[in-house]
């Protein structure tokens, strides 16, 4: 075997999560590219040394989180750019895990980021990560409402308006005079 295959056989395995094998040239430094997740791995081959696949960076937990909460309502996210991974990154340093998964359920559960608005618009995952719509977001700004109104004085149960009961109600207050 020639190093070009003894090196394609380590890629393999190392994209496997196998054991790469031992017999690898030495001081190798390889750099793969991943189409589908856009995620760089840099492979470093001594002499001998088992190289394993590094863990999965926290971006890609986040965008993978993403893409299972919100999948079938809002729109997956197929390419990890360097635009995304340095807004969850600065993110991540306000915020942990958790405030994410929140994050994604309230917007999966709410009809106006879904999409049930006016327009049709629907929340983006770069739309979400913004500082300030993951706060109106957490906050429960798009929480669907139920039927209920805010008043000065709380919330309470919106009722429907029926104009010719609320003028026989006025009429039989004394207001309108005689008409």
């Amino acid at each position: 075997m020639n190093n070009r295959e003894i090196i394609t056989d380590a890629v393999v395995a190392y994209m496997q999560g196998l054991p790469i094998p031992k017999e690898l040239p030495k001081n190798i430094r390889m750099e793969i590219y991943f189409e589908q997740s856009a995620e760089k791995h840099i492979i470093t081959f001594g002499e001998g040394e088992e190289q394993k696949p590094r863990p999965k960076s926290q971006a890609s937990v986040l965008i993978d989180m993403y893409n299972e909460i919100c999948g079938e309502k809002l729109p997956r996210v197929r390419i990890t750019t360097e635009k995304r991974k340095k807004a969850l990154s600065v993110r991540l340093r306000e915020r942990d895990i958790a405030d994410f998964e929140e994050l994604f359920k309230k917007a999966s559960a709410s009809d106006f980021l879904c999409g049930k608005n006016d327009r049709g618009w629907n929340a983006t995952f770069d739309w979400l990560i913004n500082e300030t719509n993951m706060a109106k977001v957490l906050e429960g700004n798009f929480d669907n409402k139920h039927n209920e109104v805010r008043t000065r004085a709380g919330t309470a149960t919106a009722r429907t308006f029926d104009p010719d009961e609320a003028f026989k109600k006025a009429l039989e207050r004394g207001y309108g005079g005689n008409v």
